[in-house]
């Protein structure tokens, strides 16, 4: 979920609120563009959320700075968020014709509103609110410290899973195998480009099967074949371009955070909510999940082995997620 800090903007510098647009899994230019602001943290269950900015147009054929859009099918909201601006989750949404005269398309996305501007990267795989409904109190973490661990937590599941969980805009470089498939590193969203020693295919011409993201049930990996040819056998010599990454279905042509990865993020942050001069409290964190047995009246217990082969976090919680989800070891590098 990206975030914004209150007297921040989303713009072509700073893309926070962005939309891919895409039809038939291409990503394509639209012919007009409006976008418009809600804020859902403070709508009571059964009311309408608080209309934050009306309808405002962008000029979708021109790209940034002077309009709104950052590549083919890509474009940035220009919008800031009020200094007193209620914090918590917002929406913004997209209104967009592919062609003058077309039916109006919407699609919705979850922001939220945070009291100083991020200083890291990236929104991280769940949020504060959350962790706030798991019982993480004010007074164990602030909004501010919980900001920072969710940003660990997903730079963690990101290096120990071996791809992310969300969609990202990346060119990649990968070997060809000499055949006419390849597996890309992350699973494609949405394929923009190809190229072969820097001759761009045609992706209609060469009638492409995508196996990527949003995933269903029984996805056991990216793939991507021609129809026409073999991919080269050597290394680095096709290039890919578009928006990638691990998503699951939602109804939506980008899909979610897997719900699963997202409770996972929750959990390493939880590991991570003592404050490392709290000694006890940090020991307790980490061995609680490790205790085989246990006898209170005299205080003893017995824990399990700090790691074992095929673990990841060591903590078993957290692993049998993230083992489901690990990338499959051989696939294409970036």
């Amino acid at each position: 979920m990206a975030r914004l800090g209150r007297g921040q903007s989303s713009s072509c510098a700073h893309p926070a609120l962005d939309l891919y647009t895409s039809v038939d899994g291409r990503l394509v230019d639209v012919a007009s563009l409006e976008f418009e602001v809600l804020d859902l943290s403070s709508a009571s269950p059964g009311t309408a959320p608080r209309l934050v900015t009306a309808r405002r147009a962008l000029d979708p054929t021109r790209g940034c700075p002077d309009g709104a859009r950052l590549a083919r099918g890509h474009y940035a909201a220009a919008w800031t968020a009020p200094g007193d601006e209620p914090l918590g989750t917002h929406e913004i949404r997209w209104h967009f014709r592919l062609a003058p005269g077309a039916p109006e398309r919407t699609f919705v996305e979850e922001f939220e509103v945070v009291s100083s501007a991020p200083e890291l990267p990236g929104a991280g795989y769940c949020t504060v609110a959350d962790l706030r409904a798991e019982g993480v109190t004010p007074r164990q973490a602030s909004d501010d410290r919980l900001r920072a661990l969710i940003e660990e937590a997903s730079q963690t599941i990101d290096r120990l899973t071996g791809w992310w969980f969300e969609p990202r805009w990346r060119r990649l470089r990968v070997d060809g195998r000499g055949t006419p498939s390849l597996e890309p590193p992350a699973p494609p969203i949405r394929l923009e480009r190809v190229r072969i020693y820097g001759y761009e295919l045609s992706l209609r011409e060469e009638a492409f099967y995508v196996r990527g993201a949003p995933v269903g049930p029984g996805f056991d990996g990216p793939l991507i074949r021609r129809t026409r040819g073999l991919f080269p056998r050597e290394r680095g010599s096709v290039e890919l371009e578009g928006v990638f990454g691990y998503t699951e279905q939602d109804g939506t042509d980008l899909g979610r955070t897997p719900l699963a990865i997202r409770r996972a993020c929750v959990l390493l942050v939880i590991r991570l909510l003592p404050l490392l001069g709290d000694v006890d409290a940090v020991d307790d964190a980490r061995n609680r999940w490790r205790i085989l047995s246990e006898r209170t009246r005299d205080q003893s217990y017995t824990l399990a082995p700090l790691r074992r082969e095929g673990e990841l976090t060591g903590d078993v919680a957290i692993d049998d997620i993230l083992a489901r989800y690990a990338r499959p070891a051989g696939l294409g590098a970036a």
